[in-house]
């Protein structure tokens, strides 16, 4: 199975049924987060749950929005070995939490999050039923995705396409596929470095 990576290794954005924010002046807003808010207005935003579900190099958090479930007790035990190792506090391992680890992180993929570094918004995963301002979500095939961004799109790895976000310097939208279909959907600014993950 393909493992489904948290935002991070992943708003002209987004449209929610209609419903997103529309972008003003260059500014793309999600669910009431700009590409462009420094750390303290996210976590000041309501948007997302202020506590840091992971811990990411380089001072990056991983957060859930507001209204996501809470994750259970042995999800939230792993996530932590798993911030441990990512700052240095503990060394080898994951030990019998790699299984627990994966669903954790499917299941974040599938609720969406948002990774906030200390020079600002670093990336946001869109949840399911959220799309790109052109309209493009899970679900879309890549026959579709490929003529919304015509010209304008790079397979970056295998079952991976990338675009840069229209006006926004090193912002880029990411769209992982599972054969046909778009299973996943990220935008993420280039130029934040929030290392590499532990595992």
């Amino acid at each position: 199975m393909r493992r489904v990576l948290p935002a991070v290794l992943a708003t002209a954005l987004l449209t929610a049924c209609q419903e997103t924010t529309g972008a003003q002046s260059g500014s793309y807003v999600f669910q009431g987060l700009s590409l462009e808010m420094s750390r303290q207005q996210v976590l000041d935003s309501g948007q997302i749950k202020k506590a840091e579900l992971l811990q990411l190099g380089n001072g990056c958090t991983e957060h859930q929005f507001a209204g996501a479930p809470a994750f259970d007790k042995a999800t939230l035990d792993a996530f932590g070995t798993l911030n441990q190792l990512a700052t240095g506090k503990a060394a080898g391992a994951l030990q019998g939490q790699d299984a627990v680890l994966d669903k954790g992180m499917r299941t974040l993929a599938e609720q969406g999050s948002v990774t906030i570094a200390p020079q600002g918004l670093k990336a946001i995963s869109l949840p399911a039923g959220m799309h790109s301002q052109e309209g493009i979500g899970r679900g879309a095939t890549v026959a579709e995705l490929l003529s919304t961004y015509q010209g304008k799109i790079d397979e970056v790895l295998d079952n991976q396409f990338s675009t840069p976000v229209p006006g926004m310097g090193e912002w880029r939208y990411y769209f992982s596929t599972d054969g046909d279909t778009v299973t996943t959907v990220q935008v993420t600014n280039g130029a934040i470095n929030c290392g590499k993950p532990p595992r």
